[in-house]
């Protein structure tokens, strides 16, 4: 996923080839979710919300510290428009 978010980065915006890797990334990032859905969230509901809200707060820590500490300042996200990414 990160090499596609690389790429992406690299083109511009409105060559066919970044829409083209954008689509890839969409694909990847659905067959994440549905893989996430199938095998992680059955597993959530053992947890109570105390529990729960806890793990939520330590990722969203986690995925702060991986943002700022891996990922160059070209490969934040930037804005972009919406009927680019459909």
């Amino acid at each position: 996923m990160r090499n596609l978010v690389r790429d992406i980065s690299e083109r511009e915006p409105t060559s066919p080839e970044f829409i083209r890797r954008v689509g890839d990334l969409r694909d990847v990032l659905r067959l994440h979710v549905t893989e996430e859905e199938r095998s992680v969230f059955p597993g959530a509901e053992q947890f109570g919300i105390d529990e729960l809200e806890a793990m939520g707060r330590r990722l969203e820590e986690r995925k702060r510290a991986l943002m700022a500490s891996t990922a160059p300042e070209n490969l934040r996200p930037r804005k972009t428009p919406l009927r680019l990414l459909r």
